[in-house]
């Protein structure tokens, strides 16, 4: 979108006001674009949240007396789960196991919701841009039709006073030539007056 508005700058058939116009657009799609990462990185901070303290709950189930630099030491370098795995295997608890596998698997199912919500997303704001590219000839091509019609009024305008000024010219000169032709009618209805008397 930035590469269309960079092209159409120098571009001498787009207006002013379709830069201006296709500038706010992108502004108002920049910042819907923006609003939809910020809601996409605070999802992400969330769930990443989320699974430290699910993480965090697996290891201590299977290492109850664990500290916590050991905690953070096994979710930094992901050996909760080889060390949950072990535990589950040599644990009796098969209960409390099939929980932590319940939430593993609920784990994985909201991993895969955030995936198909990002693609999502992501289908979004293509289609959308699409849809802005798609307008924005239609948009051009009614800029350019109210801005011929701006310059046929001023055009007509303007013809339109020259005519009025001829018209007022023309029947000046249409009254000058009836005094005059009523000053000649006179002239001659009296010289004919005199002679004939």
């Amino acid at each position: 979108m930035a590469e269309v508005c960079k092209r159409s700058k120098h571009d001498p058939s787009v207006t002013n006001g379709q830069m201006t116009a296709r500038g706010g657009r992108h502004k108002a799609l920049a910042k819907k674009f923006a609003g939809q990462l910020e809601r996409y990185r605070q999802m992400e901070l969330e769930y990443s949240q989320r699974n430290r303290e699910r993480l965090e709950r697996q290891y201590r189930i299977a290492r109850p007396h664990a500290t916590e630099d050991e905690v953070s030491d096994a979710i930094a370098n992901n050996r909760v789960e080889q060390v949950f795995s072990k535990a589950v295997e040599n644990s009796n608890h098969l209960g409390e196991a099939r929980r932590v596998l319940d939430n593993v698997k609920e784990r994985h199912d909201d991993i895969k919701k955030i995936e198909k919500t990002i693609n999502e997303l992501a289908q979004m704001f293509v289609e959308v841009s699409e849809m802005v590219n798609q307008q924005q000839e239609i948009i051009d091509s009614i800029d350019t039709a109210v801005e011929e019609a701006y310059t046929n009024v001023t055009v007509a305008r303007t013809e339109v006073k020259s005519a009025i000024v001829s018209r007022q010219k023309s029947r000046k000169k249409l009254w000058c030539i009836v005094i005059f032709l009523i000053i000649i009618i006179i002239i001659v209805g009296l010289v004919l007056y005199f002679k004939l008397r």
